[in-house]
């Protein structure tokens, strides 16, 4: 498959062909139609963290289902779906819930795995949901990681219903998430 390619790390990407990973049991295959670049993209170019090599990045994408593994029955070959980023053991899902990525053996599409910077992305099944009929491919590819992260650090500070929440008003796609989760969420009052 064609894809943006990090051979070295610190290093730069390059445009090349690489082999797809192979399809588990319980994955599935998502034909990329759109991957947005985030922070996580530089960072591995710069060892903060150094991937496994050689490496894909992209974080957050929408695609179409091309394949599934035998085990897969919660989405189809066809479907249209948005990929969360934060990939976590069975254990840990079943254990923690939605939680789950604050246990020790999550995993981050594009940074510790093979990311959407590629004609195809792999990921286990539970990890895509239905593409919102009123987001564009675009618009569905620029949020999954940051929403991902604001919760994730919501959690780790424990906010709960009551809790006042600051938010810094800057227009960055991670402090529009923490206000949207905030409020959704946690049930925060808006002050």
């Amino acid at each position: 498959m064609r894809a943006w390619i990090l051979d070295e790390s610190p290093g730069t990407y390059r445009l090349g062909e690489i082999a797809e990973p192979t399809l588990g049991a319980t994955d599935v295959r998502v034909r990329v139609v759109a991957s947005s670049l985030n922070h996580m993209d530089l960072w591995v170019t710069r060892a903060l963290p150094r991937p496994t090599l050689p490496h894909v990045p992209g974080c957050d994408i929408a695609g179409v289902v091309s394949e599934v593994g035998p085990e897969v029955t919660t989405v189809s070959v066809g479907d249209e779906v948005v990929v969360n980023p934060t990939v976590s053991p069975l254990a840990e899902v079943v254990a923690l819930g939605n939680d789950s990525p604050l246990g020790r053996g999550m995993r981050i599409v594009g940074e510790h795995r093979w990311g959407g910077h590629a004609d195809y992305v792999t990921v286990p099944d539970r990890n895509v949901v239905a593409r919102p009929a009123n987001r564009s491919w675009i618009e569905c590819a620029a949020y999954p990681l940051a929403y991902a992260t604001a919760y994730r650090m919501l959690r780790r500070a424990r906010v709960q219903a009551g809790h006042t929440v600051l938010v810094d008003r800057k227009s960055t796609r991670l402090n529009s998430s923490h206000q949207i989760i905030s409020y959704a969420v946690f049930c925060l009052k808006k002050k």
